[in-house]
């Protein structure tokens, strides 16, 4: 679907060749940019393994952010304390 995903959980898929991101996702987590200029558009957290964490990057309403803390699992609308707009 056009969005990188990082493995979270190492496993063979070789027989079972349905299980992408969309279907096992606790599997996989979406990339988090962690440099400004890899920054990829905001995808909520749907469980703890793709949290956003102090550091990591992504954009927002055409905005890029930098996350202030660690487990993040609300954009800058819900939690502003937690993002620092960047451009």
């Amino acid at each position: 679907n056009d969005y990188p995903y990082k493995v979270l959980q190492e496993h063979d898929s070789t027989a079972n060749p349905g299980w992408t991101p969309e279907v096992a996702p606790s599997l996989f987590a979406p990339y988090h940019a962690t440099a400004k200029e890899y920054a990829l558009p905001y995808r909520a957290p749907t469980h703890a393994g793709d949290a956003y964490y102090t550091g990591e990057w992504m954009i927002y309403a055409d905005t890029r952010y930098e996350c202030l803390q660690d487990a993040v699992v609300y954009d800058p609308e819900v939690l502003p304390s937690a993002w620092r707009a960047s451009e």
